[in-house]
């Protein structure tokens, strides 16, 4: 064997040598060194990480349990006008008239008017009708656990379309819209809810249910029909209206034609002054300085007031009974038939639709605002600047009443309006890429 081949061998040996040096080692060392590894190589408690979802259910969660003992401990104002509403119901009396004369059991806070708060369809009575049978902490107890849950049940699905915002969501949840629906004990997660499902389970059955369900419930959500006969979504059209109209019949069968008569007249007069009152005393039912009522079911914290509650830019008189179901009707002509508003996705058009509608809602409290919480996710989900678009949108959304009034809505609509526009939405589809082109060209 030659020189040049008995290199190659020592050479050969020498690399596999460097290779496995760790094992050549005596046999006592390699059973000590193995045991030690084995040691090292067991995983942490704690070294798993959980995905981003499961990060923030249990965000979601945590703070649920805020929103829990927030309900237990206040008085939920407008819960209590449903609560009255299906106790009088049940005993056989008009739930749209105060019978704090007849009992206490009646009493609605200290709400001496004749006509009651209760500013609801018939149809909702059948839906509120089971609360009869609990006392009324339980049952606003059993509500202020069913309605985080049901927002925490809608930001997760969102978060599954746009899986980016988690911080966003989150924040969401814990804003004043959100803080006042628990606080006063309203509806308005479940309407986003089953708006949001009427959209996402496309043209069917079921999305018709749950839009017949929300105007059953409210009534309010009647405008995402133009949106869905305009679409072409007629299966899910026709299912809403079968769905509500068939809640209404029941009502009417039930109760007759003077619910809805009284309905539509307390919706219409609500916020009038000079209405009749009653001449009551109360014995079992005392505020305290706008903060703590004294019931027969106890104490409790009454509201906080944390924002303005004429929520609506055109106020509560005639201009907005008027004027805003005519710029929601202008606009949504504008927005269906218009060449560069059809130019819009699905998600634009529907969630744009969604918080433009808010603008005829003439009672538009902050608890009404969560329905602009998809319009201000997609936008921050769409934008090249992010955490500017989140915090400028976010930021109608913390600001209390000490700071903003009642303009909450009005700021969201503006900082919409610009994101909107810079993101091109309402241009042609030539402007669109002759901008995103140029901008391209200048980063280079």
């Amino acid at each position: 064997m030659g020189e040049a081949s008995f290199r190659v061998i020592a050479l050969s040996v020498v690399e596999l040598a460097t290779s496995f040096s760790g094992n050549l080692i005596p046999t006592r060392l390699s059973t000590y060194d193995a045991s030690m590894r084995l040691r090292s190589m067991k995983r942490p408690v704690f070294s798993g990480d959980i995905s981003p979802r499961y990060l923030l259910l249990g965000l979601l969660l945590a703070i649920t349990l805020f929103y829990v003992a927030l309900a237990r401990d206040s008085y939920t104002v407008d819960f209590r006008a449903f609560y009255v509403a299906a106790k009088t119901t049940h005993d056989g009396l008009d739930p749209y008239r105060n019978h704090v004369d007849i009992s206490e059991t009646y009493a609605d806070g200290t709400w001496l008017r004749a006509d009651s708060r209760f500013i609801y369809p018939p149809s909702a009575l059948l839906l509120l009708a089971p609360l009869a049978h609990f006392s009324f902490r339980h049952a606003k107890l059993l509500f202020g656990i069913l309605i985080p849950l049901i927002m925490v049940g809608t930001l997760l699905g969102l978060q599954r379309r746009f899986p980016r915002q988690l911080l966003v969501l989150f924040a969401l949840y814990i804003s004043l819209p959100m803080f006042q629906n628990v606080d006063y004990g309203q509806v308005d997660c479940a309407i986003l809810a089953l708006v949001l499902a009427t959209f996402y389970l496309g043209d069917s059955a079921a999305a018709g249910a749950c839009l017949g369900v929300a105007i059953a419930i409210k009534f309010s959500p009647v405008l995402l029909l133009l949106w869905l006969v305009r679409m072409g979504r007629w299966r899910t059209s026709i299912f809403a209206c079968v769905t509500a109209a068939s809640l209404g019949a029941i009502a009417y069968v039930r109760w007759g034609s003077i619910f809805f008569r009284e309905f539509l007249h307390n919706m219409m007069h609500h916020h009038e002054s000079g209405l009749p009152r009653l001449q009551h005393v109360f014995t079992n039912v005392t505020k305290i300085s706008l903060r703590f009522i004294q019931t027969t079911d106890g104490w409790f914290s009454y509201e906080h007031n944390l924002a303005g509650f004429y929520q609506n830019p055109l106020g509560v008189g005639r201009l907005s009974h008027i004027g805003g179901p005519a710029i929601v009707s202008i606009f949504a002509i504008w927005l269906f038939f218009s060449r560069r508003a059809r130019a819009l996705t699905s998600e634009q058009s529907f969630f744009l639709f969604m918080a433009v509608s808010l603008l005829a809602n003439h009672l538009l409290w902050p608890m009404g605002l969560v329905m602009c919480f998809p319009l201000l996710v997609l936008l921050v989900d769409s934008s090249p600047t992010p955490n500017v678009t989140a915090l400028t949108l976010l930021l109608p959304m913390f600001l209390t009443n000490s700071v903003i009034g009642s303009a909450n809505f009005s700021l969201f609509l503006l900082c919409s309006a610009f994101w909107i526009w810079q993101f091109g939405w309402f241009r042609k589809v030539g402007e669109t890429q002759d901008a995103s082109v140029s901008k391209a060209e200048v980063a280079v």
